[in-house]
């Protein structure tokens, strides 16, 4: 059940137009689906390290910022202005007005990297899924459920590379609708937090 619960959480979170869709969608109209692929599971690969460190650091994070407030502070900020970029983030009206890209890979990786906010992200969805006794205790059961988060993201992802043109741009404005949805959770997430540190 947590292989599942993690497949979708991944997948449904590759859904809101960022910079690694919108950067697939390009690849797979301007360079091909080859590309585009390449590029996508090398971003994946970096944003799964980042889930890797969230699920081993979760109990000693979680317990950190338990015992020091300040930095919940900081973590419910950086949640907020997360989601107002989603939230008021639009669509480049010049999406199909590139060149050819080269070394998609390491552009992918690049890309994947600076998504730090992943980290913190996770760190929230783990301590959620704890919660409700979804948790990977063992090894190999982490093991499952990283690669469930790794295939959710590809997925996801691939969706902006293997369909054609006109279903792209459908795609396109569905994931910007989507940003709405999950610049208001991240909002509210860090909003929460916010008001925790003011309150306790």
């Amino acid at each position: 059940m947590f292989v599942v619960a993690g497949f979708i959480i991944s997948f449904v979170g590759g859904l809101p137009f960022g910079p690694i869709n919108l950067k697939t969608l390009k690849l797979s109209l301007v360079s091909g689906k080859r590309d585009a692929v390449k590029f996508l599971l090398a971003a994946t690969m970096v944003e799964t390290t980042y889930v890797a460190i969230a699920m081993n650091f979760e109990t000693y994070i979680s317990r950190f910022l338990l015992d020091h407030s300040f930095f919940r502070l900081i973590f419910g900020v950086l949640f907020m202005i997360t989601g107002g970029y989603f939230f008021f983030k639009k669509r480049r009206k010049s999406m199909y007005s590139v060149h050819k890209s080269k070394h998609v890979i390491e552009k992918g990786l690049l890309i994947g990297a600076i998504n730090l906010q992943a980290i913190p992200l996770w760190l929230f969805l783990f301590t959620f899924l704890r919660g409700i006794e979804l948790f990977p205790e063992t090894t190999a059961m982490k093991v499952l459920m990283i690669i469930a988060i790794f295939s959710g993201k590809a997925f996801a992802l691939s969706l902006y590379s293997l369909w054609d043109h006109m279903i792209s741009t459908r795609l396109s404005l569905f994931g910007e609708k989507f940003n709405h949805v999950f610049g208001f959770i991240f909002f509210l997430i860090g909003g929460s937090q916010a008001l925790h540190y003011f309150t306790h």
